[in-house]
């Protein structure tokens, strides 16, 4: 059954055309709200960000591996390198 706890819609409809003195500020805070969230973008935001952090730490780990690797004091002639 839908109620106004199980529906944030109905709770939005409700709020923003009841004939209350909050009445501009719901209607305003909620369109605000919703143009925010449908035209924020995900790809350039997120997961853009993610996938060059992602390469860019795999590639340092590896580097970084590879330098400890020669230059510890257990390092070898280059047999156990990646």
């Amino acid at each position: 059954m839908n109620n106004f706890f199980t529906s944030p819609h109905l709770l939005m409809n409700y709020l923003v055309h009841r004939r209350r003195t909050v009445l501009p500020l719901s209607a305003m805070s909620y369109s605000a709200a919703s143009m925010a969230i449908t035209s924020f973008n995900y790809k350039w935001f997120v997961l853009w960000p993610l996938k060059w952090q992602f390469l860019f730490h795999t590639i340092a780990f590896t580097w970084c591996q590879k330098v400890h690797a020669l230059t510890s004091r257990y390092a070898t002639d280059g047999v156990g390198l990646l």
